[in-house]
Formats: structure tokens, C-alpha cells, sequence
């Protein structure tokens, strides 16, 4: 089910969820709820990630994530949110990551150029 059983256990008190599931309906699986380190019996508990502009480089974003050690990160990107190319890894470290990326892709064509990014997560 992608989810360690003692984390299972502390947080259900069974092995019985399959991690597709939905334990506190906010949204959020309960494997991404394992795989984010968040609490999956709090609605609050969220993953905030953040892309703000780069603070010297206009053609530059920095991506801001929580992370949790035992993770690899990727950061994904998108011109049509339908195919999307990995941008870069990065191992968790049990604090905030930060990112700086282009925000644009290398093609020509201006609607093309503008990018989505998200943050792709599994087990190191």
C-alpha cells in the first residue's frame, strides 16, 4: 500500500487501510498523507508548496517545499499540463527545500515557453 507499517499502525492502529483511501477526507491520500510526513487524521494538515519569483533573476522561480529524510523529491515541469518532464532531484532533508529553476522551457513559441511545475515524491 506504499506506507510503513509502524507509521500505519501510530497513526490507524490497524494494517487494514490500502493507502488509497481518504482517512480525514481533506483531499489527500493516505499514502501522500505518509509520504509528506503529514498527519492523516488532521484536514489541516496540508503540503505547502510554494513558487515565488526569483529575487535577482527575472527568467528564474524558486519552488519552496517541506521535506522529510528518508525521500527523494522531483521537480516536474509542464507547458501543457498533460506531459511532463522531470527538472530536478533532491533528497529530503527534514527541513524546507528550496529550488531555484528556469521558469520558462527552451522552446520558442511564447504560450509553450510558460511552465507548470509540481513536486513528485517516493521513498529514498
Amino acid at each position: 500500500d506504499g506506507m510503513e507499517n509502524a507509521w500505519e499502525e501510530l497513526h490507524f492502529g490497524t494494517l487494514e487501510r490500502d493507502g488509497r483511501g481518504d482517512f480525514d477526507a481533506d483531499g489527500l491520500t493516505d499514502t501522500f498523507e505518509f509520504l509528506t510526513q503529514n498527519n492523516p487524521n488532521d484536514p489541516k494538515s496540508k503540503f505547502p508548496f510554494t513558487i515565488e519569483p526569483h529575487p535577482t533573476d527575472l527568467d528564474k522561480v524558486i519552488i519552496r517545499f517541506p521535506s522529510a529524510l528518508g525521500r527523494v523529491y522531483r521537480i516536474q515541469r509542464t507547458s501543457d499540463f498533460i506531459n511532463w518532464t522531470n527538472d530536478s532531484y533532491h533528497l529530503g532533508t527534514g527541513d524546507i527545500l528550496s529550488v531555484s529553476t528556469s521558469s520558462e522551457s527552451d522552446t520558442q513559441n511564447l504560450e509553450s515557453r510558460l511552465s507548470g511545475f509540481r513536486v513528485s515524491i517516493s521513498l529514498e
